[in-house]
Order: C-alpha cells, then sequence, then structure tokens
C-alpha cells in the first residue's frame, strides 16, 4: 500500500498537489492551489477549505454539502468565499471526492 492509499484509509481531505508546501505527493507552481482527495465512509463528515475559491466534485458515491445541497456522482460545485463548510458523505454509499482549493484568482492563462 502507498502512502496515498494508507493516507486515503483514514476517512480524511488528504493534499495531494499542492503549492503551499503542504505534504503533497506533488509539488505545483500555483502557491494558493491544493489539490484534496477524500475517500469517505458513509455518514462521515469532513470539513472544506476555508478558501476563496472552491471546486467540490464527487467522483463516487454522494454527498451533502453544507448550504449547497446534495451531490452524486459526477456532480460538481463552484463555490466563491463561502466560508467554512462541511462536507457528509451519504449512507450507505461513502463518497469519492476531489476539492480545488484556490486562494487568488488565475490570470494571464
Amino acid at each position: 500500500m502507498g502512502w496515498l492509499e494508507s493516507q486515503l484509509d483514514h476517512g480524511r481531505l488528504v493534499p495531494v498537489a499542492s503549492g503551499r508546501g503542504d505534504h503533497a505527493a506533488i509539488s505545483i507552481r500555483q502557491k494558493d492551489a491544493v489539490l484534496w482527495v477524500g475517500r469517505l465512509d458513509p455518514d462521515s463528515v469532513v470539513h472544506l477549505p476555508d478558501a476563496q475559491f472552491l471546486h467540490v466534485y464527487v467522483a463516487r458515491g454522494g454527498a451533502e454539502v453544507e448550504g449547497v445541497g446534495q451531490l452524486n456522482t459526477g456532480d460538481a460545485a463552484r463555490l466563491t468565499a463561502a466560508g467554512p463548510l462541511s462536507l457528509k458523505a451519504d449512507s450507505p454509499t461513502g463518497a469519492e471526492v476531489l476539492v480545488w482549493e484556490m486562494n487568488r484568482e488565475l490570470s494571464g492563462y
């Protein structure tokens, strides 16, 4: 079992790609961005990053994002300055999610 697999087994969001110097598998050049992944057990709750821009994608299962609503496989939500929110994985399926955290607008690309 690799590093990422062992971290995902803890049912929390794990930084996979980061420009902030986090303990992520991949370092990226955008210093204000982090890609988080999570494999969440049924009914588990995680706190989403409090970021200026947030993109939440459900790769498998379903989850409810506080203040946004239900997201199912293939659904995504883009949030701007939403503040601290929680995400609750569905019962009985759980959820696999990708979350992009960005703290400044990209320009010139």
